[in-house]
Formats: C-alpha cells, structure tokens, sequence
C-alpha cells in the first residue's frame, strides 16, 4: 500500500490479492489498512482467497511480481509462480527469497521495508529493456527443476534411505 501510494508509482497499477492476515494488528491498524485499500486509486484490492487459475492468469499477466515482505523468513509459492511464468519479482532483502532471486537471478531484491528504494526498483523492471535482459540472465529452468514435485520425491527418497 505504502508503494502504490508513492509518488513516482501513480502510474503503476497494483494488485493485492487473497485473503490478508490481519491477525495481531489492532482495530486502528485494521481500518487505516482498510481504508487504504479503498482510497488508493492505483491499487485494485481483491480480498478473498483467489482461486489458483485466477491467480495463474494474474501472474501471467503481471509485469513486476511484487513479495517484497517485511519479517518473512521462508520461501513463498509466488516465487515459483514467477518462475513458471517468467515473470521478474522483487523481494525484501534477509531471507530465504532474497538468497533466491539472488542465486537464480529472477529479479531485484531490495532492503525490507525500503519505500524508497522498492519504488526504484518497480521503476527500474518496468523500463523497456529490462525484461530482455533478464530473459538473458534469469535461470528460471533451474528454479523450476530445483523446487518442482520431482525434486522433492527425490529428495524424500534420499532421506528415508538415509534414515533407515
């Protein structure tokens, strides 16, 4: 929200989808959240849990693929969302994700709650050109072969046998 309402972003159409967790924030918190979801005119918010061919098709469609989280620890099925569509995302910066899109270079990442620099980011991947040259860079095969259900049997395999 804090990104859509940014100055040099009023151009830039957002989408905020799914069911939010609003758990442990207060009532004043809840409503300003709420209301920025309703007053920002750039940011199409759809609330409610999407069904996956919707979110599919929002990814597919998508630009920039925006998980730039604060305090987010694991991975998220976005990133191999992106993947899939070879769309570029952008991440916070400290965590599994940031070490991802870093090591299969899928995107930006930039420092956890950084306005600033997130809104250089969005800018900087929406320029003609930077697609192109992720395309060229990107090793979104090798993501995909990496975190696929095939990998994972594997894996499971190993481990079992290792613990027989």
């Amino acid at each position: 929200v804090e990104l859509a309402k940014h100055p040099s972003m009023r151009n830039t159409i957002f989408f905020l989808g799914g069911e939010p967790g609003l758990d442990g924030f207060d009532e004043a918190t809840k409503s300003r959240l709420q209301n920025a979801w309703e007053q920002t005119p750039n940011l199409w918010a759809h609330l409610q849990r999407l069904p996956e061919e919707s979110l599919n098709a929002v990814v597919a469609s998508s630009d920039v693929v925006f998980a730039a989280y604060r305090n987010f620890p694991n991975s998220s099925n976005i990133m191999t969302k992106a993947a899939i569509f070879e769309r570029p995302i952008v991440v916070s910066d400290g965590f599994l994700m940031a070490e991802r899109v870093r090591h299969y270079c899928l995107g930006e990442v930039v420092p956890e709650g950084d306005i600033e620099a997130l809104a250089c980011a969005v800018d900087k991947m929406l320029q003609p050109g930077y697609a192109e040259q992720l395309r060229s860079e990107a090793r979104w095969a090798d993501y995909k072969k990496d975190h696929s259900a095939a990998r994972l049997e594997q894996e499971m395999k190993k481990l079992i046998q290792a613990s027989v």
